[in-house]
């Protein structure tokens, strides 16, 4: 009786302990564990909500990635699969880059190396 009580207690020291620092691990501060896989799927996710293909969405985005600095997680964005079978050409959309302090999404200026114009802000509420 005595190990259960003490399993009890534990599980109760532990629950209140991750329930005050919980916000900490929900926090922009999070953001710097962001991984190449999670960078991606932020451009991906921007690229749906704004059309940038198409409005009629019959393929899919992808991105490749290109590069990364101290600063930026840098990819290609593609769209592929919506085309007619004879279509010819490139899928590349453009270039971008996921910010790795806050996982905010910019357009990349590919000829000078150097971020765009933010296209989405991770930290303004309600985005």
């Amino acid at each position: 009786m005595q190990i259960a009580r003490k399993h009890i207690k534990a599980f109760v020291l532990i629950w209140i302990c991750s329930i005050n620092f919980f916000p900490l691990f929900t926090s922009t501060a999070f953001a710097l564990a962001l991984s190449v896989k999670d960078a991606c799927n932020a451009v991906v996710k921007v690229a749906l909500n704004l059309h940038l293909a198409t409005e009629n969405a019959n393929g899919h985005y992808y991105c490749v990635p290109m590069s990364q600095s101290k600063e930026y997680f840098i990819f290609q964005l593609h769209y592929g699969g919506g085309e007619p079978k004879d279509w010819v050409g490139s899928d590349l959309l453009d270039y971008y880059a996921v910010r790795k302090s806050d996982a905010s999404v910019l357009e990349w200026d590919i000829n000078n190396n150097i971020p765009g114009k933010i296209i989405f802000n991770s930290t303004q509420k309600g985005k």
